[in-house]
């Protein structure tokens, strides 16, 4: 039963929101309290821009849950035809996804597991545990970490299994190569005949220079599906970390992962070793965003809700508030704005306290690589003035997920 107080205050944050962003506010949530369930209500009956509702909800992932939760409150009727056929049409859509992803997923680990490849799922049906009993997480592939001296054989096995490399990738490279290639660049991405994806990572944080070894093999959990298998996954704390930091990574670009946060920290906030994810935090140079962002996501979607006192290991002083606030726009999180101006934390790293030494590391990789590796990911010949055309494409990619990220925008939704 929720108090008085903490009742004022979710209808005070409801009230922040226009009508339709309040909305995807209230359905992005596993389940709905008695106050939430009113507001539902009466967003819903005063009247909404549905065009609106249904665009932002179908870039931000977020159409299975609105479907479930109106339906839930038994307002799917007053739901306009056109609108209900266009979350019918994403809900099929990410359904055949996922069966595609299933598929995908047995035939993968079947083959790993023939091949004695030792790997773990990143997320995947990790995280369908995190939603309502009829609701598919919305995903576009399959995640696995593998060591890269076993890449030959992880190439070999995915190839058995129906899949084809689709990155680019200089010939001749050495594993550790190959490891500062992707890490430079791009996942190794593999593909199926069916359409299903499957990326290859060596490392799970894609920032900063790569470590010399990655340190969730001394970590890995077993996690158990929703139809009884048993899968290895990254531990709890180290994947609450990847959780978080990914938000950052893509520059808080998506609702959905609000939504993965919260429901992670609801799910098993007492289960977690904070002072052991404290320490993961550190050693990665992400106190400071995992504490902000974490203390971000639930301020949004849960303000009544008290903090776990674990997160006060990871507090950062109060510049590194101000300045973090002030690189990923605070107010744009809160808005549950459809373009949150681009600042991801690769470029953060560089603001974080690792030495200067391994900062000037990371700059060389990511701003001189190699010209044979930059001809390979351009697709072109390695000639004079490559380096040029790559840092060109570099800024070019940046503008356009700007545009992407803000055509919602842009179509005046």
């Amino acid at each position: 039963m929720l108090s008085a107080e903490n009742e004022a205050v979710i209808v005070e944050a409801a009230n922040r929101l226009s009508p339709e962003d309040r909305l995807l506010w209230l359905v992005c949530r596993a389940e709905q309290d008695p106050v939430r369930r009113r507001l539902l209500h009466e967003t819903v009956d005063a009247g909404l821009s549905w065009d609106r509702v249904i665009n932002k909800g179908r870039y931000h992932r977020l159409l299975d849950l609105l479907h479930y939760h109106l339906q839930a409150c038994g307002r799917l009727a007053a739901v306009p035809e056109s609108a209900q056929a266009h979350m019918t049409e994403s809900r099929s859509v990410a359904r055949r996804m996922q069966e595609k992803l299933d598929t995908a997923l047995r035939r993968c680990t079947q083959a790993f597991d023939e091949a004695a490849v030792e790997h773990v799922l990143v997320k995947g049906p990790t995280l369908q545990r995190l939603y309502p009993p009829g609701v598919v997480r919305a995903a576009g592939d399959l995640d696995f970490v593998v060591h890269e001296v076993d890449l030959p054989v992880v190439t070999k096995a995915l190839a058995a299994a129906g899949f084809h490399l689709q990155t680019p990738v200089p010939q001749g490279l050495t594993p550790a190569q190959t490891m500062r290639y992707c890490h430079t660049f791009e996942q190794l991405r593999f593909l199926d005949a069916a359409g299903a994806e499957v990326e290859i990572h060596f490392r799970l944080h894609n920032y900063g220079p790569p470590p010399p070894d990655e340190p969730l093999w001394d970590r890995v959990a077993c996690w158990v599906a929703s139809d009884g298998s048993s899968r290895p996954g990254i531990g709890l704390e180290e994947l609450f970390l990847y959780l978080v930091s990914h938000l950052n990574l893509h520059a808080f670009g998506r609702i959905l992962w609000y939504y993965d946060v919260a429901e992670f920290y609801t799910l098993w906030h007492q289960q977690i070793d904070w002072t052991e994810l404290a320490r993961i935090a550190r050693a990665r140079r992400l106190d400071v965003s995992f504490h902000q962002t974490l203390q971000w996501i639930l301020r949004l979607l849960t303000p009544e809700c008290q903090l776990h006192p674990g997160l006060d290991l990871l507090c950062p002083t109060a510049l590194q508030r101000a300045t973090f606030a002030q690189l990923w726009r605070r107010d744009e999180v809160f808005a549950l704005a459809s373009w949150i101006r681009p600042f991801d934390a690769a470029r953060y790293y560089l603001l974080g306290g690792d030495s200067i030494l391994r900062k000037a590391a990371y700059l060389r990789q990511v701003l001189l690589p190699p010209r044979a590796w930059l001809a390979a990911h351009l697709g072109c010949r390695p000639r004079p003035g490559i380096l040029l055309r790559y840092l060109a494409r570099r800024r070019r990619e940046r503008q356009n997920w700007a545009t992407i990220t803000r055509r919602d925008e842009l179509l005046g939704m």
